[in-house]
């Protein structure tokens, strides 16, 4: 198990499923400098998505997030159906 504090919250991301069972599982914590560290990783990301993303509303933001998640859906429609029928670009089938 893999888990962290931020601002009193803590995340846990399971290794396996089994984790808790599993020996070979252990626990980490990230250490105030590494929490920098990712705040100072993360900056410039975020300083470019609200260049991108300025001038959207809330409801806008959510409507674009919809869609670009429906679109993933139908990509991996598309992908599990090309994998089954084993089509012309080599996949197998």
């Amino acid at each position: 198990m893999i888990e962290f504090t931020q601002g009193g919250d803590t995340v846990a991301l399971e290794a396996a499923a089994a984790a808790r069972t599993d020996r070979r599982s252990v626990l980490v914590r990230i250490t105030p400098a590494g929490l920098d560290w990712l705040d100072s990783f993360r900056a410039p990301t975020q300083r470019a998505m609200s260049a991108l993303f300025q001038g959207f509303t809330p409801a806008e933001l959510a409507e674009l997030r919809h869609l670009c998640l429906r679109l993933v859906e139908n990509q991996q429609r598309i992908e599990q159906y090309l994998t089954m029928t084993g089509e012309p670009d080599g996949s197998p089938a």
